[in-house]
């Protein structure tokens, strides 16, 4: 599990296999909910890495304390969408 700047994440596994990574706000919202993001959406590709390949996963969620920028392609609801965040 991981918090950047108002933002909790959650590995989502299912049947062994992690499926992405459920997001919830954190203690601060504000950038949660400016961006569009949703409780319960979850994501499956932070900057081009694939959050479904675990070696991907752990190295870009081992960068995000450090980046400024993040894209982010969620499934909500079987429907996939880019959110692209701000982190400065």
């Amino acid at each position: 599990d991981t918090s950047v700047t108002g933002v909790q994440t959650c590995a989502l596994p299912i049947s062994g296999k992690v499926i992405g990574y459920e997001l919830n706000p954190g203690s601060d919202s504000r950038l949660f909910i400016n961006s569009g993001l949703k409780s319960g959406d979850i994501a499956v590709e932070i900057n081009g890495k694939d959050l479904t390949n675990n070696a991907q996963a752990m190295q870009v969620m081992g960068e995000l304390q450090n980046m400024t920028e993040v894209s982010i392609v969620i499934d909500r609801n079987g429907s996939r969408e880019s959110i692209n965040l701000d982190l400065k």
